[in-house]
């Protein structure tokens, strides 16, 4: 499979790590891109096949909301930003934030999605935002989780921030469908701009190519150790919404696995982007450090 211009992430992570002179490393790219090659788990760094999922769940999404004349809305809340530099995150902390979907007894797909956003304190002017990312919808919606957020509403000015909801109608399909791209497909160099919690504006150097391109590679590394399993929480009914979609792209992972072995195992993906740090001479990042339990 030959990356497209439109895959412009893919394309200046590959040129900024030098994939195609050294083989070995090229093939793990391609592999954890989805590209080309078997891995094991399915991750939101495995931008080919969570594509296909993303394309499926519009579908099934688009469908359910239509013949139910159902409302949507996207959320976003962040607890907090990293230092890009070395970037940790606790899936189980962020992950606690569906809950309340779960109370205020609406439906939902939620997600945990590490973004890189400007933060002037990190030496290299990005952090990465630690937010879950949910598309919430079924019958009253918009009254059931304004009650349960004026009940849940929070005590310590430290507490997570979420974004107001913008409801959309069944029919606008542009808009579910870049929706679900923030959840399944998320941009690898841009993270959500949420007005009044990001840490720094956005400066010349931000713009820069060089640090468009350090930025979407200490992403990769966070996302591609981030199981999609581990993100997900489905409330609701998006369980039989997306699940099929799941399994689809699990299923063509399992038999690529069958035709050759995986060239990257998820247990040894810290190992290799440590050498990969070693071999890039990127001493002033760490390997994101991220705790699924």
């Amino acid at each position: 499979m030959t990356i497209s211009k439109k895959s412009s992430p893919m394309q200046s992570i590959l040129e900024y790590v030098g994939a195609a002179d050294d083989p070995d490393a090229l093939a793990a790219y391609n592999a954890i891109f989805g590209i080309e090659g078997p891995i094991v788990d399915l991750s939101i760094a495995n931008h080919v096949r969570m594509s296909a999922v993303r394309d499926a769940v519009v579908e099934t999404m688009t469908s359910h909301l239509s013949q139910n004349g159902q409302e949507w809305g996207l959320q976003v809340t962040r607890l907090g930003v990293v230092a890009g530099s070395s970037a940790e995150i606790d899936v189980p902390e962020v992950r606690k934030q569906s809950r309340i979907y779960t109370q205020a007894g609406v439906d939902a797909i939620t997600a945990v999605v590490p973004s890189p956003v400007p933060l002037s304190s990190d030496p290299n002017g990005f952090g990465i935002a630690l937010d879950s990312c949910a598309l919430v919808f079924g019958p009253g919606a918009e009254s059931l989780l304004q009650r349960a957020e004026l009940k849940a509403r929070p005590r310590r000015k430290d507490a997570p921030r979420r974004t107001s909801i913008c409801w959309q109608g069944p029919d606008e399909a542009d808009e579910l469908k870049a929706a679900l791209t923030r959840i399944f497909r998320p941009s690898l160099i841009n993270g959500i701009a949420l007005e009044g919690i990001s840490e720094a504006p956005v400066s010349d150097e931000w713009k820069r190519r060089s640090a468009c391109r350090k930025r979407g590679f200490v992403t990769l590394m966070m996302r591609s150790m981030l199981p999609l399993k581990k993100s997900l929480s489905l409330v609701g009914e998006s369980r039989s919404l997306v699940v099929g979609a799941i399994a689809a792209a699990e299923g063509a992972m399992k038999k690529a696995q069958r035709d050759s072995k995986p060239c990257v195992h998820p247990d040894g993906l810290p190992h290799f982007w440590f050498r990969e740090l070693r071999r890039l001479g990127l001493d002033d990042i760490s390997v994101p450090l991220v705790k699924l339990r």
